[in-house]
């Protein structure tokens, strides 16, 4: 059996974000703004951390064509709700979707089949998304750069955008982050360091001056993450750069969560 897959895993009680119909859940958008950034890897890692807290969280893949979330969490082999189940659906039904939705160390995933079937449209996602919200703490969205126009249409209230700090994927960033930073006020960049320690460092300040975002981390080389996916273990688990940049997501979050109840 996969670790992923133990039948003690329940999501948490949830509730602990939500304060009625007038306060749903979080909306939490992870995009990569070019391929490989490793935004995948980082949401499901911060979901898992949050669920670690208690929270009942959904991770939502809005990147069909990609290797899946479930793949990334390790539950591909188990039945459950996937998103060509919904092609065909006019409003979706949060408690019934959570219920029948695959679940690994407290986390629930709505991830894309491996058939070849058309993937579902912006309004299928936002239906599931406000969904979901309804009964979960927090939905945690992957999805591409394509979707930087369309985490406002999707309820997102925290957007972290992920970017490697080469040339090529520096240039993704400056074309995507502002974009989601429009339609979501608390956007923040998580830089993977493709550089030396210093060096990765100054660029970061200097990122982060010139698109006006907050850095909230900068994620050093994690060969753990590899090792632990290569054998179908959830990420993020074990100490290491990867950990400590979804622990401040994560902190981020809840950061926001207690703000917002407080202003309730």
């Amino acid at each position: 059996m996969r670790r992923g897959s133990s039948p003690g895993a329940r999501p948490g009680a949830g509730g602990a974000f939500r304060g009625g119909p007038d306060q749903p859940g979080l909306v939490v958008a992870v995009l990569g703004a070019s391929g490989g950034a490793g935004a995948s890897t980082l949401a499901v890692a911060c979901g898992l951390a949050l669920a670690d807290r208690g929270l009942r969280v959904v991770l939502v893949d809005g990147q069909p064509g990609g290797s899946g979330l479930d793949v990334v969490l390790g539950v591909e082999h188990l039945p459950g709700v996937r998103w060509p189940d919904l092609l065909d659906c006019e409003g979706v039904d949060g408690s019934a979707l959570l219920a029948g939705l695959p679940w690994a160390l407290g986390v629930a995933v709505l991830s894309h089949g491996r058939e070849l079937r058309p993937a579902p449209g912006w309004s299928v996602l936002a239906d599931a998304v406000a969904g979901l919200r309804a009964v979960a703490d927090v939905v945690v969205l992957d999805l591409p750069r394509a979707g930087a126009d369309r985490v406002g249409t999707l309820g997102a209230d925290i957007a972290f955008v992920v970017a490697g700090t080469g040339v090529v994927e520096l240039a993704g960033l400056a074309a995507t982050a502002p974009r989601v930073a429009a339609h979501v006020g608390e956007t923040f960049l998580v830089l993977r360091a493709d550089r030396s320690g210093g060096s990765a460092s100054a660029v970061a300040l200097e990122v982060g001056a010139a698109l006006d975002l907050p850095v909230l981390a900068l994620v050093g080389e994690d060969r753990g993450v590899r090792h632990d996916l290569d054998r179908g273990r959830p990420p993020g688990r074990r100490p290491g750069p990867v950990a400590r940049a979804v622990e401040r997501m994560a902190q981020t979050v809840e950061e926001f969560a207690s703000v917002r109840r407080r202003a309730s």
